[in-house]
This record gives C-alpha cells, sequence and structure tokens, in this order.
C-alpha cells in the first residue's frame, strides 16, 4: 500500500507509475477526488495528467463506498468540509425536495488553511477574530456537486461558504436543505443509517454536535431537527478536521482495504 499525503497537482505524476507495478494507492490529496478532467482543469486550474485514472478512483468516503474500497486500487480520501458536509446529507437524500438550495454554512480551525498559512501569520490575524474567506469560490463547493452528481445524479445548486475560528483544528458545518415533507423522524432515520458505522455518533434529539467533543477523535457527531415548522432540515456536523477530514479516514480505508 502507498500513501500520498502531498500537495494537489503532484501526486498525479507518480500515482499510474506505482499502479503498474501492482501497488494499491490512498491519496489523500485531491488529485483524484474528482470524477473528469474538465472538471479538474475548472477548478484547480491546470491540466490533469492521469485523467485515464479518475474513472477507476474511489471517492474514500468509509461510510458510504466501504464496498467500492474494498475492491479498489487507487482510494481518492475526501476533503475535511465534504466529509462533514456530505456525512451530515447522506441519510435525507432520498427526501431532498427537487431544485431545492444545499446551503452548507462551514467553520474550520486554522489547520484547515494549510501549514504555509498558518505558518505566514494567520494564527495571529483570527485570534479573538471570525471571518468568512473563499466567498466566491472555494474548491470544496465543487467536490461536494460532483459527488452528489455521480453517485445520485443530483443536480441541486450548492452553496458552500467557509470560515475560519480562532481554533486550531475542529470543523462544523451546519447544514440547510429542504426535504418533501415535515414529519419525518429525524433522528431515527439517521440512527439507521449509520447503524453500522460507529465513527458516526448522532446526537439525541435536542442535543447539538460540538467540536470539543470531536477533537483528538476519529469521530463525526451529528445533530438534526428540523426548522421551526418548515421542511428545512438543519443539520450540524462536527469532526477533527486533521484526523477524520484526513489522515483516520485514510486509515479507515486502509483497513477496509486490508480485510
Amino acid at each position: 500500500m502507498f500513501f500520498f499525503a502531498t500537495k494537489h497537482d503532484y501526486s498525479m505524476d507518480y500515482v499510474p507509475e506505482v499502479l503498474k507495478k501492482g501497488v494499491k494507492v490512498i491519496d489523500l490529496s485531491a488529485d483524484f477526488r474528482l470524477s473528469n478532467g474538465k472538471l479538474w482543469q475548472e477548478t484547480y486550474d491546470s491540466k490533469h495528467r492521469a485523467d485515464n485514472l479518475l474513472p477507476q478512483a474511489i471517492y474514500g468516503l468509509p461510510e458510504y463506498s466501504a464496498e467500492k474500497i474494498k475492491a479498489a486500487n487507487l482510494v481518492a480520501v475526501p476533503g475535511c468540509y465534504p466529509t462533514a458536509s456530505i456525512l451530515g446529507l447522506l441519510p435525507v437524500i432520498p427526501y431532498l425536495q427537487k431544485n431545492s438550495k444545499i446551503i452548507l454554512d462551514a467553520k474550520s480551525g486554522i489547520s484547515g488553511a494549510g501549514k504555509s498559512s498558518v505558518e505566514n501569520g494567520l494564527e495571529d490575524d483570527i485570534k479573538e477574530n471570525f471571518k468568512s474567506y473563499n466567498v466566491d469560490f472555494h474548491r470544496h463547493q465543487p467536490e461536494i456537486k460532483d459527488f452528489l452528481k455521480t453517485e445520485f445524479n443530483l443536480d441541486h445548486e450548492v452553496i458552500f461558504i467557509p470560515h475560519l475560528l480562532p481554533l486550531f483544528r475542529g470543523e462544523y458545518v451546519t447544514l440547510y436543505c429542504e426535504v418533501t415533507q415535515n414529519d419525518l423522524n429525524l433522528n431515527d432515520l439517521y440512527e439507521s443509517y449509520y447503524e453500522k458505522h460507529q465513527l458516526v455518533r448522532i446526537k439525541e434529539k435536542g442535543e447539538i454536535a460540538e467540536i470539543k467533543n470531536v477533537i483528538n477523535t476519529f469521530y463525526c457527531d451529528i445533530s438534526v431537527t428540523y426548522a421551526f415548522q418548515s421542511n428545512t432540515i438543519v443539520v450540524n456536523s462536527a469532526i477533527d478536521n486533521l484526523l477524520k477530514g484526513a489522515a483516520s479516514q485514510a486509515i479507515q480505508c486502509l483497513d477496509i482495504m486490508s480485510n
């Protein structure tokens, strides 16, 4: 097994040769997360140099793709924002209102911005502060939309706005989506969906997912409720962006591929 924990636009030059040698690959970068080269070029401003491998790369979200991961030679581990967002959305996808918007109000500790940003003064800039960034475009938005289109043939508009928290690690996504009915037993629905997935914990009705309960763990905590007297669902999803959003999720994929 070969892990790539490298910057984007790097592993694509080496993965083809590794695969030719019969070695399986788990890639934590974005190089194989998208479904086609055209979308990659639009998102990352460069030509994909191994786009023939994109159709065979498996999106490494264990709670959704376990069977595909088990048989895969190439696994692309999702980004931290897509992980928290998609896990929060999966159970209600069959109930989404047609042509409705999916709104992702996402917040991350500064480690999510990358090592160079932290070292170049981001920690001082965000101290006692809170702000959004990349409001007009963020690369994880196409990743989430591409997953929904590829796996569920969904064309819903995805509005994704990231923010920086004055924390080093941790991530929190508040997701708003409209469903076809306002009488779903949401906790039962989510608990049933994730019944066999021990790393996703559904909070009791009336409780809210919190970052402090997932820091330095492999868990994703989710709370869900209806907005007052409406068909809009509010989902709160919390992870440690350096673990469930990255390294520990890659190890989950390794465990699945090895068994």
